[in-house]
């Protein structure tokens, strides 16, 4: 799912979610832009950028609809880390 272009001007929110196992291309399906990261310790890295807190929780709702295993849950505000 494609969240478009920001509500805020000023900010996307960067997101990284580890998952347990090891997750295949299909689920960029659900979020696009997403890059996805396998680590040794058999979990699934994903980080993709939303334009609001909405979408941030849209996405928390898709992981649990999907059945994914969240680890560990990253959040922060672009122009935070810029």
């Amino acid at each position: 799912m494609s969240y478009g272009k920001s509500v805020s001007p000023d900010y996307n929110w960067i997101v990284l979610v580890r998952c347990s196992g090891h997750l295949d291309s299909w689920i960029k399906d659900y979020w696009h832009p997403l890059h996805i990261h396998h680590d040794q310790a058999g979990c699934t890295w994903l980080e993709m950028e939303l334009p609001d807190s909405a979408a941030f929780y849209g996405m928390i709702n898709q992981c649990r609809d999907l059945g994914l295993e969240i680890v560990s849950l990253n959040a922060y505000r672009k122009t935070d880390r810029e």
